[in-house]
């Protein structure tokens, strides 16, 4: 019982924190010249909002010409430092 108070409680201050750390995204990739110069930074914060150790960012494209081959074509990582 005492667990799911303290969830109760948690959950709020974590939305709090997630809702704030994708408005700063928001912010830093359109005023940044290019979304690559911001991205490990804005990756971090949505990690550390949603209490995480890493986040991934993967682009995918497609491998050949049919929709069901895909590839990655960039992976970037941000993670907690050790």
């Amino acid at each position: 019982m005492v667990e799911t108070a303290r969830a109760v409680e948690v959950a709020p201050l974590r939305r709090d924190a997630v809702l704030e750390a994708v408005a700063f995204s928001a912010e830093r990739l359109l005023l940044a010249r290019g979304w690559h110069d911001v991205v490990v930074e804005v990756l971090g914060r949505l990690g550390a909002a949603t209490d995480v150790s890493r986040a991934h960012l993967i682009r995918n494209k497609k491998a050949t010409g049919r929709p069901q081959d895909i590839a990655d074509a960039a992976r970037l990582e941000s993670s907690e430092p050790a």
